[in-house]
């Protein structure tokens, strides 16, 4: 009898464990990891996307604001009907198991699987750099393509999972807004395009503007003869944003291209001309590696407009560049000597 009781309790004692686990965390079907799949299902049944990322540390809020509000099933309800939910979680046991591939005594399943870890957390940090995310929790609503709607600023002070909604429900007119403008922009051609477009790069926020590029290229590919004035802006903005990829894949040379090819587009005013020249100059300075272009682009904007509001800075930068180079030359001749 005994026996039997034992084993009751102890299914009863599993049984409410499972309820508690399954209220305050989430299912796999639920919560997406990646976001490409949660872009297909988002497509698939005309949703936004609420964007989580979080982490392990131990100093983050991410472990109990999940327990507490995201992964709690009221909140899942509550938001499925108009959202797919995606959690990219960045583990730092994660991040030390990448730092295992240099360990020569690893077997070969050790390695794949450590290769394996590695490849999905570089694929986070992507998503974390494209999403210009600087801290844990971080949230955000986005387009069923990924574009972003609103960034949500984590305030320690909202806890409750009604505090969440009522907060993410004020993004609703904003939501609607921009998936109608979006519509705008796939229902029209011409120069109706390239002016819906403009709106929604204009209403988007500088670091989410990179997500845009495809449409930023298309204002280019349609008026090819500047009927709408804005290739100046869009022809600098494309060059901005492939630049900065190429300049983080250590692509300096290539970075500083892009402005050059702008430049050639013909659309650059010589303001625009003048700022070309000193950005492609800063981009290859940065690179730690000195290169004759540095110089060429310095003087070759500073020689577009000598009066303009920047001139001054360049001249500084010029001058100090050949006070500098002499410095080497002198050096290096009391050397040679």
């Amino acid at each position: 009898m005994r026996k039997t009781a034992d084993v009751v309790i102890r299914f009863i004692f599993v049984a409410m464990t499972a309820v508690f686990l399954f209220s305050c965390s989430s299912s796999n079907n639920i919560w997406k990891t990646d976001l490409e799949d949660a872009k297909v299902e988002a497509q698939k049944e005309g949703k936004d996307i609420f964007l989580l990322f979080s982490t392990d540390d131990v100093e983050s809020e991410c472990d109990s604001l999940k327990k507490e509000v995201f992964y709690n099933k009221k909140f899942e309800e509550a938001m499925l009907d108009n959202f797919v939910l995606l959690d990219v979680f960045i583990s730092e046991s994660d991040y030390q198991k990448t730092l295992s591939l240099d360990d020569e005594s690893l077997s070969d399943k050790e390695r794949k699987e450590a290769q394996e870890i590695k490849a999905s957390y570089n694929k986070k940090i992507a998503y974390l750099e494209s999403y210009m995310v600087l801290s844990m929790p971080s949230m955000l609503i986005l387009t069923k393509d990924g574009y972003v709607i609103s960034n949500i600023n984590y305030d320690p002070a909202i806890k409750t999972v009604d505090e969440y909604l009522s907060l993410i429900t004020s993004f609703d007119e904003k939501r609607q807004n921009r998936n109608n403008l979006i519509t705008t922009i796939e229902d029209s051609t011409a120069l109706d395009k390239v002016y819906a477009i403009d709106k929604l790069v204009t209403e988007t926020e500088n670091d989410y503007r990179p997500l845009l590029i495809d449409y930023i290229r298309e204002v280019g590919n349609i008026d090819t003869d500047n009927s709408s004035g804005l290739l100046e802006t869009y022809d600098f903005l494309e060059a901005y944003i492939d630049g900065r990829a190429l300049f983080r894949a250590g692509k300096s040379k290539e970075a500083s291209e892009q402005f050059i090819k702008a430049i050639e587009k013909g659309h650059f005013s010589s303001t625009k001309i003048q700022e070309a020249y000193y950005t492609a100059s800063q981009i290859l300075a940065y690179s730690n590696k000195y290169d004759d272009n540095i110089m060429k682009y310095l003087e070759l904007a500073y020689d577009i407009d000598k009066d303009s509001s920047v001139a001054s800075e360049i001249k500084y930068t010029i001058d100090a560049l050949k006070k500098l180079f002499e410095t080497d030359n002198n050096a290096l001749q009391q050397k040679q000597n």
